[in-house]
């Protein structure tokens, strides 16, 4: 009798478009396209803020994939059908960790144990740094870039993120810093940021967030080209 065959292919990874071209899901398609031009400027080849980051392979597939986010966003069809498969997925994993999570009582009749949650968003921080701080070739990664970047500007701190996989999502939920202020930074946009002092503050735990290690060079560099642009441009 014949065995029947099974198709051992692995499924494709389903990738979430919103996080490859770091918006939120309920982005308008302006927002939509002015990330995606943003994403692909920052993947140009001729960006020397990731030019260490990247090999051109990785950087082609890159650029490729934020063509394939905005591509399927900006139809409306698509993108209902990306939204139902990332619920699925998301309603998966949550079953997979209950199950996984859940402890088997010790007698009949007791309420199974469930891990406590993580009460703060300042001991989430410090749990995230902390294993930011603890790997060495991401630190690698942040010292290399540091060396032949800008101190001073924005795009330095975007291929930072970049290098720690992060989205400016992931950033706001454990700092509580608006995505748009931080945009605005490693944009440089100084038109839009809020006073110094605030700015500052949001540099601080953007960088403590990141794990770099001595982000006063960067905060000092950044603040005092802002600072400069304030004096020639407000009164």
């Amino acid at each position: 009798m014949n065995q029947p065959h099974f198709d051992e292919t692995p499924a494709p990874v389903l990738r979430d478009f919103y996080r490859t071209l770091d918006i939120p899901k309920h982005a308008t398609q302006m927002m939509i396209r002015e990330s995606y031009v943003r994403m692909k400027a920052a993947y140009a080849q001729n960006n020397p803020a990731l030019y260490s980051l990247f090999p051109d392979s990785q950087r082609q597939e890159s650029l490729q994939e934020v063509e394939r986010a905005y591509s399927v966003l900006m139809d409306p069809e698509k993108r209902e059908d990306h939204n139902q498969q990332l619920m699925q997925r998301k309603m998966a994993s949550l079953h997979d960790f209950q199950l996984s999570h859940v402890e088997e009582p010790a007698y009949k009749g007791f309420e199974p144990i469930l891990p406590k949650p993580i009460s703060t968003h300042t001991t989430q921080i410090r749990k995230r740094t902390g294993l930011f701080h603890k790997d060495p070739a991401l630190q690698s990664q942040y010292a290399t870039l540091i060396e032949h970047g800008n101190l001073g500007d924005g795009a330095l701190y975007l291929a930072l993120r970049t290098a720690a996989k992060l989205t400016l999502g992931e950033i706001q939920q454990h700092t509580n810093i608006a995505t748009e202020h931080l945009q605005h930074i490693e944009e440089n946009a100084f038109d839009r940021l809020l006073h110094p002092a605030y700015t500052k503050g949001f540099l601080r735990s953007y960088f403590e967030f990141l794990g770099v290690q001595d982000p006063l060079p960067l905060i000092c560099a950044f603040m005092e080209n802002y600072e400069n642009w304030l004096k020639k441009n407000r009164p």
